[in-house]
């Protein structure tokens, strides 16, 4: 028969390997989160920076397009001054003369200039419109911005793919956009007194 009241003796368990394996755990998780997040934040930030390089292309493409619609209802003409005035009425909005890399937090920003030499010229006077710049980046921060190659800033903010060159966004009279190399801007106008694009 056994004693009442008297409980048994509890046996001690054996907890020590619970603890070495969640020592283990977060000691594995304290090596592996640095190095997934080393892996990580470079690709993120390419990503990001290719975003904003498709902004920019597509900002620059929409005002590109805002020119052409103003030539062809003035006679196939540039404006005479105030491009980015002139030309409002054709695009969706201000930030289209926006560089998105550039972006400061200013609501609007004006990063782009026109090729001065293009002021008020017909576009049939121009020649090789594919290689003639009609719009580029520039360093400032103005509206109606006109230029060359002293408002171009070097380096540029672009890596251009598939070289490790940087480059600016650039449109083009016949309307295209792309990123150009710094090594194919000018550093001056050609004989005509164009802004173009070396090969």
């Amino acid at each position: 028969m056994e004693p009442t009241g008297i409980s048994p003796i509890p046996t001690k368990s054996n907890n020590t390997a619970l603890w070495v394996i969640l020592a283990i755990c977060v000691g594995g998780l304290c090596i592996v989160v640095p190095i997934l997040a080393a892996i990580l934040l470079p690709v993120f930030a390419q990503a990001k920076l290719a975003a904003k390089q498709t902004a920019t292309v597509a900002n620059a493409k929409q005002h590109a397009f805002g020119l052409i619609m103003y030539t062809a209802d003035w006679d196939d003409k540039m404006p005479h001054d105030n491009w980015c005035d002139s030309t409002s009425q054709y695009i969706k909005h201000e930030n289209a003369f926006a560089s998105k890399i550039e972006q400061r937090g200013e609501e609007t920003r004006y990063d782009f200039a026109l090729t001065a030499t293009l002021l008020g010229k017909s576009v049939r006077d121009v020649e090789d419109i594919r290689i003639s710049i009609m719009t580029f980046e520039s360093k400032n921060n103005e509206k109606n911005q006109v230029g060359g190659p002293e408002l171009l800033p070097m380096p540029g903010r672009y890596r251009v793919s598939g070289t490790n060159s940087k480059g600016s966004c650039t449109s083009f009279v016949d309307g295209h956009v792309k990123i150009i190399r710094d090594d194919q801007f000018p550093d001056g106008l050609d004989d005509r007194g164009m802004f173009r694009v070396r090969p």
